[in-house]
């Protein structure tokens, strides 16, 4: 695993993770809430997308491609464990 590749997935997820809270409040966890979920999202997302499309192992791959994989995976990890958190923060407190 490349430490390049791993910060670029991470603010790439902090990113969307910030983009989804300011397209929909109801998602918003605060200002640490977020980074934090983004951060997790983004890791987990851009590794997984990278296992899933195999650009890390082919030699034949171009640092376009490494990069638009990295931020791509980054980005929908982030996003995708920010509106669980914050749909699981919304019943939580729907049932308080």
């Amino acid at each position: 695993m490349n430490i390049h590749c791993l910060i670029l997935q991470i603010v790439s997820g902090i990113a969307a993770s910030y983009l989804v809270a300011g397209v929909a409040k109801h998602f918003h966890l605060g200002v640490l809430g977020n980074t934090l979920v983004g951060a997790l999202g983004g890791a987990i997302g851009g590794q997984f997308f990278l296992h899933l499309t195999g650009v890390e192992w082919d030699f034949h791959s171009s640092d376009a491609q490494i990069f638009l994989t990295d931020v791509f995976g980054g980005a929908t990890g982030g996003a995708f464990v920010a509106l669980v958190a914050g749909t699981v923060k919304r019943l939580m407190s729907k049932h308080s």
